[in-house]
C-alpha cells in the first residue's frame, strides 16, 4: 500500500558542467530526474514513505531513464504511464550561485504529463492514499487540469496543493489565480513559494491570495512560515 501519491510534471533536467556560464557557452551537461512529481516522490522515498509517483513520461530513452532511476530511488512506478505520441521534456538549467538559476522549459506545445486523464488517477491505491500532492502545472492545459481537479476532490485522505506558479508554462497566465483558487478548495494544504523578482512577487500575492482563500493552510516554502486561512463560502 502506497503511502503518499504525488501527481504532476516529470521530466529529465540537464545541468551545467560549468558553472556560472551563460546557456549559450555551455559545452556539457549531466542529466538528472526533475519536475515536481519527480522531485518530490523522489525526496518522499529517502524519507522512508512509501511514495509513488502518478505522471507520464515519453515512449524514448529519457522517459526510460526517469522509470529506471525513480524506481531506483524507491518510487513505486506502477503509475507512470507512456506516452506513444509525446516526447518525454527536458530542462535546461544555468548555475549562478548563490541563488540565480535560469531555466529553460521544453515543453510546447505540451508534454506527456500533461495528457494525464481521469482513469491514470482513478485506482483504488491513489484514491484512499494518506496523502495526495499535486500541482499548479498541472492545472495549465488539459486533459491534466481537469484530472488533477477531479483527483483533489475524490481523495479520501489529506490533500496537499502546491501552487507551483511558472508563466512561462501556462499558454494564458491570467487563467491561473481561478483554476488555483478551485483547487484551494479541494486541498487541505496550500503551498507557495515566494519569488525574489518585484514584479513575479506582485503576481505572486495576487494569485496565492486568490487560492489560499479556499484553503485550510498555506505554507510558504522559502520563509517556513504558515499563514491560516478560512474556507472560501462561494
Amino acid at each position: 500500500m502506497i503511502e503518499a501519491a504525488v501527481v504532476g510534471r516529470v521530466g529529465i533536467d540537464l545541468y551545467p558542467n560549468e558553472l556560472e556560464t551563460p546557456l549559450q557557452e555551455v559545452r556539457t551537461f549531466t542529466r538528472f530526474v526533475g519536475g515536481f512529481a519527480g522531485n518530490v516522490a523522489t525526496g518522499l522515498a529517502r524519507l522512508g514513505v512509501r511514495a509513488a509517483i502518478v505522471s507520464r513520461v515519453g515512449a524514448d530513452g529519457h522517459g526510460d531513464y526517469v522509470r529506471a532511476w525513480l524506481a531506483n530511488e524507491g518510487v513505486d512506478v506502477r503509475f507512470l504511464g507512456t506516452d506513444p505520441y509525446w516526447q518525454t521534456p527536458p530542462t535546461f538549467c544555468e548555475v549562478w550561485p548563490p541563488d540565480r538559476f535560469p531555466l529553460t522549459f521544453y515543453r510546447k506545445p505540451t508534454a506527456p504529463d500533461w495528457q494525464l486523464e481521469h482513469d491514470d488517477l482513478a485506482a483504488t491505491e491513489i484514491v484512499d492514499a494518506p496523502l495526495l500532492y499535486a500541482t499548479g502545472t498541472g492545472l495549465s492545459q488539459p486533459p491534466s487540469r481537469e484530472s488533477t481537479l477531479a483527483a483533489l476532490r475524490v481523495h479520501r485522505g489529506t490533500t496537499i496543493f502546491d501552487l507551483d506558479w511558472r508563466p512561462t508554462l501556462w499558454d494564458d497566465p491570467d487563467a491561473f489565480p481561478a483554476l488555483a483558487a478551485e483547487a484551494a478548495a479541494a486541498a487541505d494544504v496550500v503551498m507557495a513559494t515566494r519569488r525574489r523578482s518585484r514584479r513575479r512577487r506582485s503576481r505572486r500575492r495576487r494569485s496565492c491570495s486568490s487560492a489560499v482563500s479556499g484553503g485550510r493552510r498555506c505554507t510558504r516554502t522559502a520563509r517556513r512560515r504558515t499563514c491560516p486561512a478560512s474556507r472560501s463560502t462561494s
